[in-house]
């Protein structure tokens, strides 16, 4: 599994390797549709600006890398 970090409203993916499609879906507790990005490219590291990220929430994050899916929980 890729390393991800979040670091103030900044998400940010280590591909293991080079990557054709990283995509996000970001969902709160209630499963309501926070944030959905894509990125398309050569980059090993890939950083998406989750702008509507709450504080002392938690989130249900949906990765896809290619075809793998990964599936995480976060809070902050």
């Amino acid at each position: 599994m890729p390393q991800v970090t979040i670091e103030g409203n900044e998400l940010t993916i280590y591909l293991l390797g080079e990557a054709e499609d990283v995509s996000i879906e970001v969902y709160d507790d209630c499963q309501n549709p926070v944030a959905n990005n894509t990125y398309q490219g050569d980059e090993m590291i890939v950083t998406f600006n989750l702008t509507a990220l709450e504080s002392n929430q938690c989130y249900y994050l949906y990765l896809s890398i290619d075809d793998i899916s990964y599936i995480g929980e976060f809070c902050f």
